[in-house]
């Protein structure tokens, strides 16, 4: 799938609340959910004991429906790149671009999963329904 690596790395940040969260150096999770759907990249992330969870959505086109979960210690690798790239999902995600290329690990579960799968739905509906791009519940 292609992405705008500089839009999925602001929907990162939205989805971190860096600076937001608890003290001006605090974030929500140190992961993020990359859900995609019907041609619509979703990035969840949530705090169980606040009961706080957060989505953004990118929309894209041609996309195979996947679910996979980065944790932030990427995100240098990931700010190596900029512009449109392209994204293989498998047990790694394998970034793409011209001939430049790299392996990220993958978690297998977010660490507050069971917060993000309560609240998801909920929050895709409303994304979905046009409360904004983006939505924190």
């Amino acid at each position: 799938m292609i992405i705008n690596m500089d839009s999925f790395l602001e929907a990162i940040k939205y989805c971190t609340m860096k600076g937001k969260w608890g003290d001006k150096n605090g974030e929500l999770s140190s992961q993020i959910t990359c859900k995609i759907e019907d041609n619509n990249l979703y990035l969840l992330s949530a705090n169980k004991a606040n009961s706080v969870a957060i989505a953004y959505k990118l929309v894209l086109d041609n996309a195979e429906e996947v679910e996979f979960v980065l944790d932030l210690e990427v995100l240098p690798m990931l700010k190596t790149f900029s512009g449109e790239v392209e994204f293989e999902v498998g047990n790694v995600l394998t970034i793409l671009q011209g001939s430049d290329s790299a392996t990220v690990p993958l978690v297998a579960s977010h660490e507050n999963e069971a917060a993000i799968d309560r609240f998801s739905p909920k929050l895709i509906d409303w994304i979905n329904q046009g409360f904004e791009v983006d939505f924190i519940f």
